[in-house]
C-alpha cells in the first residue's frame, strides 16, 4: 500500500484545506498585477527643414492651429509641444516667434532682447549660459534655420 492511501482522509482534507487557504492568502496578500503593455516609440517622421525669414518665423506664435516655433543662434525648433510655455498666454510666449539667442545669453524677457538676435556684446558667462539653453532645448525638433 502506498503512502497516501494509508493516511486518514480527514489528514488528507486538512491539507488540502490548508493550501487553498495559504494560497487564497498569497493572492489577497501579493495581487496579480495585470500586465501593462509598454509603449513602443513611435519612429519620428523625417523632417523636411526649411528656411525662415524673420519675418516669416516670427508668424509661429501658437494659436489658431498654428504651430509655434522659435529659433537658437539661427536653428528654428518646433516647440509647439508645450503650449503651456510658449503658447498664447504661456510664460514664455514672448520667444513665440522670434530668434531668441540673446535673450536666452542675457536671461532677459523684454522685448528688446527678444528681437536682437545679437551676440554682440556678450560676456564669456552669458555665451556659456546660452550654450546651455541649447542643451536645454535639444529636446525639440529642429525645423529649419533663420536666413536673411
Amino acid at each position: 500500500m502506498d503512502a497516501v492511501s494509508s493516511l486518514p482522509v480527514d489528514t488528507i482534507a486538512y491539507a488540502v484545506i490548508l493550501v487553498a487557504v495559504l494560497y487564497i492568502l498569497k493572492l489577497l496578500a501579493f495581487p496579480a498585477s495585470p500586465l501593462t503593455p509598454v509603449p513602443l516609440a513611435q519612429p519620428k517622421k523625417p523632417v523636411k527643414m526649411r528656411d525662415f525669414t524673420l519675418a516669416q518665423l516670427a508668424t509661429f506664435r501658437g494659436g489658431e492651429g498654428k504651430p509655434i516655433y522659435t529659433a537658437i543662434l539661427g536653428k528654428v525648433y518646433d516647440v509647439s509641444s508645450k503650449p503651456m510655455f510658449y503658447g498664447p498666454g504661456g510664460s514664455y510666449h514672448v520667444f513665440a516667434g522670434h530668434d531668441i539667442s540673446r535673450a536666452l545669453a542675457t536671461g532677459s524677457l523684454k522685448e528688446e532682447d527678444v528681437n536682437n538676435s545679437s551676440l554682440d556684446g556678450l560676456s564669456p558667462q552669458e555665451l556659456q549660459a546660452l550654450e546651455e539653453w541649447i542643451s536645454t532645448f535639444s529636446k525639440y525638433p529642429v525645423i529649419g534655420r533663420v536666413v536673411e
